[in-house]
């Protein structure tokens, strides 16, 4: 397989869902990313990456267990901080 960031998110959920490719891996595979562009790119002023793996690691023992998981469950977010406070 190819990254796994090349892929459509529907396509991420439906190999997680089969068990080809966990959410840790997903997850880990962004934050390698993040790593190695952001030096140039500048998109990201923090990444939490050990709340991602954390989060990550929780929904893959989720899914294991047969759990019914949201539709989204396991993808990344980044949030844009676009919004601030007016004082």
């Amino acid at each position: 397989m190819s990254s796994p960031t090349a892929l459509s998110a529907t396509e991420q959920l439906s190999l997680m869902q089969s068990g080809e490719l966990s959410s840790v891996e997903l997850i880990q595979a962004y934050l390698d990313r993040i790593e190695s562009v952001d030096n140039r790119v500048g998109a990201f002023l923090r990444v939490t990456a050990d709340r991602a793996i954390d989060q990550a690691k929780q929904i893959d023992k989720r899914r294991a267990s047969g759990e019914q998981l949201g539709a989204l469950a396991g993808l990344p977010v980044a949030v844009k901080d676009v919004l601030r406070k007016e004082c």
